[in-house]
């Protein structure tokens, strides 16, 4: 015969489990349970003491183990979307309020599927949304959300990065292809994603002092490029609301800094304005190393 057991204070049928610490995690829709292994052969299973979060999980494929850590996409009892850090016996919601509006926004969470990632030092915990064609990305080392894309649509958006889940194998990165399982070697090496050229865009917090303007004379950007001759181009957008529109793309001057064998550059737009919600943002289409600095000079 099967035994069963009742979670004592949530009778909401379990969606996902999940193994930390030798202690059993159960996630409904409403809440969280925690048990452990008496040791009985009549009884294994107990609920520890106190061990309820109070959150449920909105994404069964979202439930992840990493570092000590159990992370999901979660749902308080009103159904707000949460990222959710549960460590020992205490949950703590680790996304910010942007990208919850970002979630509750969303159709559909219900086919967020997580994972995780070593990568040159940082460790990343990766949630793909299916139906809203997003990816979102948390670094455990830094603890900064980003979206991470390859592409973007015709109308500038970006859409979800190939990967549907991730591995250490043969000492490569490797990633699976959430549309066709295709197998790929993940290297800041590489220009492009399987052919396809890779985007980059980096949107800065909107600068404001109240109902004064502030004018703004430059905006200038470090990079470094992948070759000493290599030459992108870099490409500003400007909101004046405080970031939901932003205006046409404007190409930005780049210097070379140093030698011609120096690989670093600056990109500088000049004579900008003023605005009392001023917001930048720089898309690059061609392939660079790293964006090491930015200023704006008001």
């Amino acid at each position: 015969p099967l035994d069963f057991f009742t979670a004592e204070t949530s009778t909401d049928a379990p969606r996902g489990l999940i193994v930390n610490n030798k202690e059993l995690y159960v996630f409904g829709s409403r809440q969280g349970n925690i048990f452990y292994d008496s040791g009985n052969l009549n009884d294994p299973f107990i609920q520890r003491p106190g061990g309820i979060i109070q959150y449920g999980i909105a994404a069964n494929n979202s439930l992840i183990q990493f570092a000590d850590s159990i992370f999901l996409l979660g749902a308080n009892k009103d159904g707000w979307k949460v990222f959710l850090e549960v460590r020992g016996y205490e949950e703590a919601v680790i996304s910010d309020p942007g990208l919850e509006a970002t979630l509750n926004g969303y159709a559909t969470v219900t086919d967020c599927i997580g994972f995780t990632q070593d990568f040159l030092g940082h460790q990343f915990l990766w949630f793909y949304f299916p139906t809203a064609n997003a990816t979102h990305v948390y670094d455990l080392t830094t603890k900064m959300w980003h979206e991470r894309s390859g592409a973007f649509t015709a109308a500038g958006a970006p859409i979800a990065h190939r990967a549907a889940c991730a591995t250490f194998w043969d000492s490569s990165y490797i990633i699976g292809d959430h549309s066709n399982g295709i197998i790929y070697k993940m290297s800041t090496a590489q220009a492009s994603d399987n052919g396809t050229a890779i985007s980059r865009l980096r949107r800065a917090p909107y600068i404001s002092r109240g109902t004064d303007y502030t004018y703004f004379n430059s905006l200038a950007v470090k990079f470094a490029t992948a070759t000493p001759s290599a030459n992108p181009i870099f490409r500003l957008s400007i909101s004046d609301d405080g970031g939901p529109n932003f205006d046409t793309y404007t190409t930005m001057q780049t210097y070379r800094i140093g030698n011609e064998a120096s690989n670093l550059r600056w990109a500088e737009s000049r004579r900008l304005g003023r605005s009392e919600q001023r917001a930048f943002q720089i898309r690059v289409d061609t392939p660079i190393e790293s964006i090491i600095e930015a200023y704006v000079d008001v």
